[in-house]
């Protein structure tokens, strides 16, 4: 009889005492073996070092049939297998998951981190030359428009996304102007980072339009006499009133020959609040001439009308197109929550109120900048409507 048939009938209570006995101190022994080779099992991928031995040198041979017998061997080493093979499964198994955790941190997690903050680089569509445009450029167009004029109409941008919601970018802008026919090209660039919630220009010099930090040459002939002939100059023209939008334009734009208005993009400063000063400090504005160029990028069209205005070479000539062009910029800024709410060290964002307010009151101007050279900074100087003009040196 076979040592599994005496188990069998073991199991059926159908064996003598003594037989009984026999097997339930077997199965003792086998119990504590099974104990001692579970603590003494090589880890798992140590197989081929033990050779099937065990960690201290003695075979399974020989440490079965000590005591066991040739049947009690047999049912060692299926136990001894069985317990390799689950040492075997659970090192695989740790293994894949630690795998699967790895791949995960190092390239699913930080794009859903990054999905909770702005992103510069998502692609957004291509401009007239099929070459793809990022939310930024188009995002820092406007928002530059309405408050850095300083990098002009047209603007390029490119970013580097690294997770976790941080990322790097340059802003370079290059314009043409040409006050005496002759085309120059100015050329400015930002560069910064954006970090989570935070935007950060490294390069970024106080671009607040405090005209009285700035060069006053409206009442000063010595400061006139300083400026070089040959450079070109951001001015930064305070006007006496506040004045509506056609009247600005009839009298700076149209008398662009005299003032040079006509060789350069204008910007003009525009009212939208009862608080604001009017006072040598140029807030919010936009571009009512863009010398021909202007910045190429997709939008909705019907939700911001004429948000730029790249496709119409004309200029924003009456009222009713300035009011819609400012207001689609102010809005587009405002609904764009996650761009609009990053902290930075620029002007400030956009608000509710001033949408309300221009809605309200209409376009109404009390100062622009625009660049120019020396003979025409003169000229403006001298033009009745104007209370100070101020200079930075552009090129």
């Amino acid at each position: 009889m076979t040592y599994r048939e005496k188990l069998e009938l073991y199991s059926q209570g159908k064996l003598d005492e003594k037989e009984k006995l026999e097997i339930e101190r077997e199965l003792e022994k086998q119990e504590s073996l099974t104990d001692y080779l579970f603590e003494h099992q090589a880890p798992p991928g140590m197989e081929d070092i033990y050779d099937g031995a065990s960690p201290f040198g003695v075979t399974e041979k020989d440490s079965i049939q000590s005591g066991f017998g040739e049947e009690s061997e047999t049912v060692a080493k299926q136990i001894n297998r069985s317990i390799r093979k689950a040492f075997l499964k659970t090192g695989t198994i740790a293994i894949i998951i630690a795998l699967i955790l790895t791949l995960f941190i190092v390239f699913a997690l930080p794009h859903i981190v990054s999905a909770f903050y702005y992103d510069p680089g998502k692609v957004i569509g291509t401009d007239l030359d099929g070459n793809e445009i990022e939310q930024l450029e188009r995002d820092m167009s406007v928002y530059a428009e309405l408050s850095i004029p300083e990098l002009g109409p047209q603007i390029i941008i490119g970013t580097d996304g690294y997770g976790y919601g941080n990322h790097s970018f340059f802003a370079d802008a290059a314009y043409r102007v040409n006050p005496e026919g002759d085309d120059i090209v100015i050329n400015k660039t930002l560069t910064g980072i954006i970090k989570r919630n935070s935007f950060i220009c490294y390069n970024y010099r106080d671009l607040d339009k405090y005209l009285m930090d700035l060069h006053d040459v409206s009442q000063n002939e010595s400061n006139v006499n300083k400026m070089n002939e040959n450079d070109l100059y951001y001015t930064y023209v305070d006007l006496r009133d506040v004045v509506p939008y056609e009247t600005f334009y009839e009298d700076y734009i149209e008398n662009g020959e005299m003032y040079g208005t006509d060789g350069s993009w204008v910007w003009c400063a525009t009212k939208v609040s009862e608080e604001e000063s009017t006072d040598g400090y140029l807030n919010r504005g936009f571009y009512a001439t863009a010398n021909g160029q202007f910045a190429h990028y997709s939008y909705d069209g019907d939700t911001y009308p004429m948000l730029a205005w790249a496709d119409d070479t004309e200029d924003l000539d009456t009222e009713a197109k300035a009011k819609e062009h400012f207001t689609s910029m102010l809005s587009y800024i405002l609904n764009n929550k996650k761009f609009n709410s990053l902290e930075h060290q620029l002007q400030p964002w956009v608000s509710e109120s001033e949408i309300e307010y221009v809605e309200k009151n209409g376009i109404n101007v009390y100062g622009f900048i625009y660049v120019s050279d020396k003979t025409h900074i003169e000229e403006i100087a001298k033009a009745e409507g104007v209370n100070k003009i101020y200079v930075d040196r552009a090129l």
